[in-house]
């Protein structure tokens, strides 16, 4: 698959499935590899205009959250991120 080197990677296992990635933060398109069955290919343009287009047309909803990603996902992954943070040792100055 992709050339791993370097540490800008992502690699998800599951029961069923798993995902590797490299530079994943600006990716175009990912493989999902299945344990068994089909693997599959998503692919978009890279950038943030899905985000973009689905953050205007909810915004233009009236809505005031949003449908695909609630406030409490957000919040969720900023515990995680918080506990890795802390497992790690880092703390920023305006900690």
């Amino acid at each position: 698959m992709e050339d791993f080197r370097g540490l800008e990677r992502l690699e998800i296992r599951g029961t069923k499935a798993s995902v590797k990635q490299f530079m994943f933060h600006y990716a175009d398109k990912v493989r999902l590899m299945r344990k068994h069955g089909r693997n599959e290919l998503f692919s978009g343009d890279g950038s943030y205009t899905n985000e973009f287009d689905c953050a205007a047309a909810e915004i233009r909803e009236g809505l005031t959250g949003s449908r695909l990603v609630p406030p409490q996902a957000t919040v969720d992954v900023m515990v995680i991120l918080d506990e890795c943070r802390r497992q790690m040792g880092v703390v920023y100055p305006f900690d």
